[in-house]
């Protein structure tokens, strides 16, 4: 079931790599790589324009709008999943 020594398991319990654990930590680090493609795609776009190529501002543009979406999915589905374990949280025991 898990690979993880003993030791390491001790040492932060039982459930460290439980699923939900896991889906959170990919749908954080996905979100943070769609701010970061959003700010790089812009900085190409503002680049580009300076140095007057329509490819790159295109370019650029195109990357700052997927890393736009790839943030915003991944926030969204994050948002919804906070949402859940507090109705949880709310209902009791």
């Amino acid at each position: 079931m898990n690979n993880l020594s003993p030791e390491i398991l001790s040492l932060f319990g039982q459930d460290l790599m439980t699923s939900d654990n896991v889906r959170a930590t990919l749908d954080t680090t996905m979100a943070a790589v769609g701010s970061k493609a959003t700010n790089v795609g812009a900085g190409t776009s503002i680049v580009a324009w300076v140095l007057s190529s329509e490819f790159g501002m295109l370019a650029g543009l195109i990357l700052a709008a997927a890393g736009f979406l790839v943030n915003w999915y991944y926030k969204h589905k994050e948002d919804r999943r906070q949402q859940l374990e507090h109705e949880r949280r709310m209902m009791g025991p």
